[in-house]
């Protein structure tokens, strides 16, 4: 999310990976141009060496989250919402999920990003 709180979605197969993460900070690039100040957990696909020398290379400035701190986090409030928006149901496909992820995500409203980094 940016400052202006316009978001992206980018759909990845599989589980996430240090090139999965290359490949979503070169997304937000193509989105929100190339100069960026990425917010992160402390997940190793996004700690990886490979993601580390990637961002080094480009003009990406990569700030890590302090472990154990979700409540920094703004992508805990989405989770949450998303949580809220599709929890307790049956999906028996996954086309069933991605039918109703779209819709769901169009109804989450995105945290104010300065609440969490200006308390």
């Amino acid at each position: 999310m940016t400052e202006f709180g316009e978001t992206t979605v980018l759909e990845c197969g599989g589980s996430f990976t240090g090139e999965v993460t290359i490949h979503f900070l070169q997304h937000l690039q193509a989105e929100f141009g190339e100069k960026l100040v990425v917010l992160l957990d402390q997940a190793t696909y996004f700690t990886a060496k490979a993601v580390k020398n990637f961002a080094a290379d480009e003009p990406i400035e990569l700030v890590y989250f302090p472990t154990g701190s979700p409540d920094l986090n703004p992508t805990e409030e989405y989770w949450r919402q998303l949580k809220l928006a599709l929890g307790n149901r049956y999906f028996a496909t996954c086309e069933e999920i991605r039918s109703a992820l779209w819709p769901a995500l169009e109804t989450i409203s995105p945290p104010e990003v300065y609440q969490y980094l200006c308390p």
